[in-house]
């Protein structure tokens, strides 16, 4: 989204529906500001690093960031774990 996709890829699609009239511009939108939120902990975790260096406990900092990523990965995992569940049984039934 920061690098230009989100537009490039709504100057394409007005190419194609110059009347936007699909919900794809919609959905672009709505996919990118949920995506900024989701990312947003982790630029935050990523951080830290850069702006500890030079501190006398970075060691402590990175173990921190470490566990923080791990953290985040490991929610990020069960909810599509779950969502994939979800999804499966809405299927069967």
């Amino acid at each position: 989204m920061l690098t230009g996709v989100a537009s490039t890829g709504l100057a394409l699609l007005k190419g194609v529906d110059p009347k936007l009239e699909t919900p794809v511009s919609e959905e672009m939108v709505l996919g990118s500001g949920t995506a900024i939120s989701m990312a947003l902990p982790l630029f935050v975790l990523l951080f830290i690093p850069t702006f500890t260096a030079g501190l006398g406990n970075e060691a402590l900092w990175n173990t921190l960031t470490f566990v923080g990523i791990f953290l985040y990965v490991i929610v990020f995992v069960g909810i599509l774990l779950i969502r994939g569940r979800n999804a499966k049984e809405r299927k069967e039934q």
